[in-house]
């Protein structure tokens, strides 16, 4: 840019005019000659205050990596733990932030007690359903809310061969309490509390 205003005022085109054919602000063109005379660089920097107000606290980065590596925690998702640091009063950060962190100490990889596939696992071998009650499918769904990144979470459980909602639930966690009360709502309604569990006469798939 600065060239071809160069250019253009060895032409007589002044600075100003110039400008104004560019459609270009005349303090910034002033700006980056006086940058070049003093051989300062003209690249693009990083948009927005080098120190913002709203910045991260060393404390609250702290505690997040604090939570993070609590065994009882290890498994969450950044969001999850995100919201189980809201209602611990341990940080209020947003869930970006939480990634961030969590990216920068390489600890966003799945750190459960199950290994990744490897490429040759073989899908399960399932038994062709004959009547209901002889498979249950199961899943969790979010439900949004008024408040932006609040959800509710949708328990669901459907039975595979009648395609029949066994039962369903709505709360604000998701842990294995839920999803216990799920499945002991669901015998309850379904009067299978008296059926045996020997040979497998259901199977969970989620």
């Amino acid at each position: 840019m600065l060239v071809l205003l160069e250019e253009a005022a060895t032409q007589g085109f002044s600075i100003r005019r110039s400008c104004q054919a560019i459609r270009i602000n005349r303090g910034r063109i002033q700006r980056w000659r006086k940058r070049a005379r003093k051989g300062l660089s003209l690249e693009n920097g990083k948009p927005g205050p080098r120190k913002p107000l709203h910045t991260l606290l060393p404390e609250e980065r702290e505690q997040v990596l604090c939570l993070a590596r609590d065994e009882a925690y290890a498994d969450l998702s950044h969001r999850i733990l995100t919201v189980t640091g809201w209602e611990l009063g341990r940080f209020f950060v947003s869930f970006s932030s939480v990634y961030g962190i969590l990216r920068a100490e390489e600890m966003t990889a799945f750190r459960g007690v199950y290994r990744g596939h490897n490429g040759r696992s073989l899908p399960p071998v399932r038994k062709e359903l004959r009547g209901p009650n002889q498979r249950w499918a199961w899943d969790v769904s979010y439900l949004h809310t008024f408040e932006r990144g609040i959800f509710l979470y949708l328990y669901l459980l459907l039975d595979e061969y009648s395609r029949k909602v066994i039962h369903w639930l709505i709360s604000w966690r998701q842990t294995q309490a839920e999803a216990r009360r799920l499945l002991e709502e669901a015998f309850l309604a379904e009067n299978i509390l008296d059926l045996a569990e020997e040979g497998g006469w259901w199977v969970l798939a989620h």
